[in-house]
C-alpha cells in the first residue's frame, strides 16, 4: 500500500502512562504533537492507556483532543515497562498500530513507514554489552541468536536485534500474536533476573526486563520485524554516531527522555537538523494553544 492510499483513521497512535507528573504532560504534549501534524496522520486514532488512577481532569483534555482513554491495571509489578505491552490491544478497528512511549513527540509524516508485513521497532541507543555476551543471554533462555545485526545509535556497537520497546509500528495481524509471546516472555525473563540465572554481565540490567523479553519474543516465535530508520527514533539526551550523520537527521519522531526546560518545551541537542524539527514542533504547540 502506497502512502498516499492509507486511511488515517485506520492507523492508531497509542501510548500508556500513569495518570501524575511528568507522564501526566508528557501524554497530553504527544497527543498534541499527532494533532498538529502537517499531515493527514493527524486524523488517526489515538488511545492513551492510563494506569489504575482515574483523572477526570487529564479525560476531559484528551477527549478534546479526540483521543480515548482507557484505565490499565499492571502487566507484571516486577516490571513497570512491561505495561507497554497493553498497547497491543486488537479491537478490529485499525490497520497499523504505532506504540509509543509517552515521553516521545510526532514531529513528522511517518505514513512511509506504513507498509510491509512486518513489525518495525527503533535500534536502541545503546547497545548494554559485546555482542558475544549476548550469544550467552540468548543461550540462557535455549535460543540460538539470531543472524541479524544492527548497530547501536550512540556507539555504533554491533548487536543482534535489541530494540527500543518504546516506538513499534506493528501491522494488525500481528499485534496479537506478539503481545501473546511477549507477555509469556516477560514473565520467563524477570523470573530469571530473580532467580539469579541470567549472565552475570546482565544481572544490573533488569530495569530493561521487557526489552530483553521483547527481543526473545521475537526470535522465538519468528515475528516478521525490520529495523526503523534512525529518523523514527531520535533520543535527544544522548550523543548519535557520525556514521548516521546526525547533523541532517530531521526526525519524524523525537524521545526526550523527560528532558523539557522550564516551560515544558524539548531542549536544543546542538544538531542542526534536529534542533529545526524541535524549533518548529514549539512553535506549531504555541499557534494551537
Amino acid at each position: 500500500m502506497a502512502a498516499e492510499d492509507i486511511d488515517p483513521r485506520r492507523v492508531r497512535v497509542a501510548t500508556v502512562a500513569p495518570a501524575v507528573e511528568p507522564w501526566r504532560s508528557e501524554v497530553l504534549r504527544l497527543v498534541r504533537s499527532v494533532r498538529v501534524l502537517d499531515s493527514p496522520l493527524r486524523a488517526a486514532q489515538i488511545v492513551c492507556y492510563i494506569d489504575r488512577v482515574a483523572d477526570s481532569e487529564l479525560a476531559s483534555a484528551l477527549h478534546d483532543l479526540s483521543a480515548t482513554v482507557r484505565l490499565i491495571s499492571p502487566v507484571d509489578a516486577r516490571a513497570a515497562m512491561g505495561n507497554n505491552q497493553v498497547m497491543l490491544d486488537d479491537d478490529g478497528s485499525y490497520d497499523w498500530l504505532v506504540a509509543l512511549d509517552c515521553d516521545i513527540v510526532v514531529t513528522g509524516d511517518f505514513s512511509a513507514e506504513l507498509a510491509g508485513d512486518a513489525l518495525g521497532a527503533a535500534p536502541v541507543n545503546n547497545a548494554l554489552v559485546p555482542l558475544g555476551e549476548w550469544r550467552q543471554f540468548f543461550e540462557c533462555f535455549g535460543l540460538e541468536m539470531p543472524s541479524e545485526r544492527f548497530r547501536s545509535l550512540q556507539h555504533a556497537t554491533v548487536c543482534p536485534p535489541y530494540y527500543n520497546a518504546g516506538v513499534l509500528i506493528v501491522p494488525s495481524r500481528l499485534v496479537t500474536p506478539t503481545r501473546k509471546a511477549w507477555a509469556q516472555w516477560l514473565a520467563r525473563v524477570v523470573d530469571a533476573f530473580e532467580e539469579g540465572q541470567v549472565p552475570v554481565t546482565f544481572r544490573s540490567r533488569k530495569a530493561f526486563s521487557d526489552q530483553l523479553a521483547f527481543m526473545l519474543a521475537v526470535a522465538a516465535e519468528r515475528i516478521p520485524h525490520r529495523a526503523l530508520p534512525v529518523e523514527m527514533h531520535v533520543a535527544t539526551q544522548v550523543p548519535i554516531h557520525p556514521m548516521f550523520h546526525p547533523e541532517i537527521i530531521e526526525p519524524s519522531f523525537i524521545h526526550y527522555h523527560h528532558h523539557v526546560d522550564d516551560r515544558g518545551n524539548l531542549i536544543a541537542t546542538g544538531y542542526a537538523g534536529i534542533d529545526r524539527v524541535i524549533s518548529r514542533f514549539t512553535s506549531s504547540l504555541e499557534e494551537c494553544v
